[in-house]
């Protein structure tokens, strides 16, 4: 409870040395989901491909086997000081994250498409997942049949038997 009343001193500013704020780790406010996995993962789904990119909001991927996933990556087109995007992830419908795609890695000739990544390492069940964000600047086109682009890193787990 202390920890909890200072740590909201802190980011209210209320008048409390910095040293005591300084004290309150990093974790509290930052959602692990944004920290990468220092484990190198295999490309277990995608549906990337080099085609010139339409917008849309969602990206529905199939997962057909128990699957641990270190790293869902979307291709975003983001503005110029834009850092941060809220997401909802639903399987068979229901919300099962909700939280920010982090912009990473840029297209070195046309900078506003970028990664947009969430690390969930997490376990997921097999299963019809969406997801889906704010603005309508997922790349989608043709080839991906009006889908936002998506790869997902990790390795599969055990078989639904």
């Amino acid at each position: 409870m202390k920890k909890n009343l200072l740590i909201a001193a802190c980011l209210i500013g209320v008048a409390i040395t910095f040293s005591a704020c300084s004290n309150i780790s990093k974790t509290t406010t930052e959602d692990p989901g944004n920290i990468p996995d220092t484990k190198t993962y295999d490309k277990l789904y995608t549906n990337n491909n080099i085609g010139a990119c339409a917008f849309t909001d969602k990206s529905i991927f199939e997962i057909t086997e128990k699957a641990y996933i270190s790293k869902i990556r979307m291709w975003y087109y983001w503005k110029k000081n834009e850092t941060q995007l809220p997401f909802t992830l639903k399987k068979d419908g229901k919300e099962i994250i909700s939280g920010v795609l982090m912009r990473e890695d840029c297209d070195p000739h046309q900078t506003s498409w970028c990664e947009a990544n969430y690390y969930p390492k997490s376990n997921f069940e097999i299963g019809s997942y969406e997801l889906e964000v704010e603005n309508a600047k997922l790349c989608q086109n043709i080839d991906s049949d009006g889908n936002g682009m998506y790869l997902l890193l990790g390795e599969k787990t055990e078989t639904e038997k």
